[in-house]
C-alpha cells in the first residue's frame, strides 16, 4: 500500500444508502439530499394546508349556494366549535356564520365534511343561534329553470 501526501476526506461518497445506514450518515454523506428532502417536506405540508382551507371554504360556499344564503362572514373555528365541538371529528371543518337570505340575518354554526372522510365529502350541516322563520315556498320554484330565488319569494 502506498502513502500519499494527500488527505483523505472526511466523509466518503456512498453511491446509494446501505442497508443500516443511519439518516445521520446519509445527511453527513449528502448534504444536498438533506436540503432536498426539507425542502420537499415543507412544500407538502404547505400545499396540504393550503387544500385544507380552500377545500372547507369551498364546501361553505356551495352549501351558502344550495340554500339560498348570501355569507357576510365566515370565521373558521380551531378549538371552540360550539355545538359541533364534541361532536366532530378531527378531519371535519367548523365555520361561525353569518349569513342573508330573504327573511333577514342569522348566526350559526356550519360543519363542513363528513364523519368518516372528513372534507373528501362535500357535506355539510348548519346550526342555528335561533330558529329560523318558515319560508314561503312556491310550488315547483326548485325545479323551475326560469324561477330565480332571490325575486320569486
Amino acid at each position: 500500500m502506498r502513502w500519499s501526501m494527500h488527505a483523505q476526506p472526511a466523509v466518503h461518497f456512498i453511491p446509494f444508502p446501505r442497508y443500516g445506514d443511519s439518516m445521520v450518515t446519509l445527511a453527513v454523506a449528502h448534504p444536498e439530499m438533506s436540503v432536498f428532502g426539507v425542502f420537499f417536506v415543507l412544500f407538502v405540508v404547505a400545499g396540504t394546508i393550503a387544500w385544507h382551507f380552500r377545500r372547507s371554504r369551498q364546501i361553505l360556499d356551495r352549501w351558502a349556494d344550495r340554500n339560498g344564503y348570501e355569507i357576510l362572514e365566515a370565521e373558521y373555528r380551531h378549538f371552540f366549535k360550539g355545538p359541533f365541538f364534541w361532536r366532530s371529528s378531527k378531519d371535519q371543518t367548523v365555520y361561525r356564520v353569518t349569513v342573508r337570505d330573504k327573511t333577514g340575518i342569522h348566526k350559526g354554526w356550519v360543519r363542513c365534511g363528513g364523519w368518516w372522510f372528513g372534507i373528501m365529502t362535500d357535506k355539510a350541516e348548519a346550526r342555528w343561534d335561533d330558529p329560523l322563520p318558515e319560508r314561503k315556498v312556491m310550488a315547483g320554484s326548485h325545479r323551475d329553470v326560469m324561477s330565480d330565488r332571490w325575486l320569486d319569494h
